[in-house]
């Protein structure tokens, strides 16, 4: 891969091969997802597929690392870890429970990594219980070591047993879901992989100072949420757009030189020291063009260049020590 890729476990695979498993963050993931690789008795790769987001939140947030794989009588291979949050980013929706709460997270394919089903363990809220390990049981079932507080006593460093029954499913029940958002707002739920033939129902969320404007794609619409039954592997654009208006160059004692642009480099002053600062750059159409986040000594200004081949109007919205100002820019 081209970014991170940590393999923390892998088993024979029945050609002779072995299958690798762990997480990355390569293969068009957005964070951490779930890795699974073939890799003949040679060494050479075979194939990837990556897993993640079973419980629909923002992908952006959330850490799907697996470190258990195991090869399974029926030419497949069984993947158990955690999926959860480690941020400040808290979100709720789906039984099992809030983000934040560690889950143990089982994939189940065949034998060419192909998604048959998966499920995260256990299926209401009752504290964190991350996957560390899995193993195959006699009866066709899987057994899992844990990483869990949910037990008495709550202390953060207990471990646990769970036994899932007996695998039936040959087939797969699922279709891909490609979600893209544009602009600044949240899509959920944001499932990688629902179950073919059952409705969906997605909500568009924008953050403050965004509005949603439309879905576009293989569903067409302006409202909020959504509900329709995908037969297929499907593909869906969110657009949320600005909701600042054009104002003067100068606001909250922030302004930018020069103004109009030519060049591309731009210098924002401040009346004041500042120390953190956050620049975000918009069309008129609420897509985000370019960004910087510089952490300052206490001065008063601060330097950014736009991609080059920008022309036209321009919002900035400058963010400095918690304290926001929103510019217009006029690149010629």
């Amino acid at each position: 891969g081209e970014r991170s890729d940590q393999c923390f476990d892998f088993d024979l695979a029945p050609d002779g091969g072995y299958i690798l498993a762990g997480h990355t963050r390569s293969y068009g993931v957005v964070n951490w997802d779930y890795l699974l690789m073939k890799i003949d008795s040679s060494g050479n790769e075979e194939w990837v597929s990556t897993f993640g987001q079973p419980r629909g939140y923002n992908p952006a947030w959330i850490h799907d690392e697996s470190y258990g794989v195991r090869s399974t009588p029926d030419g497949g291979y069984i993947v158990a870890g955690g999926s959860g949050d480690e941020y400040n980013y808290s979100a709720s929706g789906h039984p099992a429970g809030r983000s934040d709460e560690w889950k143990a997270y089982l994939v189940k394919t065949n034998g060419e990594g192909k998604l048959l089903w998966e499920g995260v363990y256990p299926p209401t809220s009752v504290g964190n219980n991350a996957a560390e390990f899995v193993a195959l049981t006699n009866d066709g079932g899987f057994i899992v070591f844990t990483d869990t507080d949910s037990e008495s006593p709550p202390q953060p460093n207990n471990f646990g047993f769970m036994k899932i029954e007996a695998d039936t499913i040959t087939e797969s029940r699922y279709i891909a879901l490609d979600i893209t958002i544009e602009g600044d707002g949240e899509v959920y739920p944001r499932n990688k992989y629902h179950i073919k033939n059952e409705t969906l129902t997605l909500t568009a969320s924008p953050e403050e100072g965004w509005e949603f404007i439309s879905w576009s794609g293989d569903v067409n619409s302006a409202e909020n949420s959504i509900s329709f039954t995908p037969g297929d592997n499907f593909s869906i654009l969110a657009t949320f757009q600005s909701t600042v208006g054009l104002i003067e160059t100068s606001l909250n004692s922030a302004i930018i030189y020069p103004n109009p642009l030519t060049n591309g480099l731009f210098k924002i002053t401040f009346c004041k020291p500042v120390y953190d600062v956050l620049l975000s750059v918009y069309d008129l159409n609420g897509r985000k063009t370019g960004g910087k986040r510089a952490c300052l000594s206490g001065t008063r200004e601060v330097s950014m260049e736009l991609p080059q081949g920008l022309k036209g109007i321009y919002i900035l919205k400058v963010t400095a020590d918690k304290n926001t100002s929103v510019l217009k820019l006029l690149v010629e």
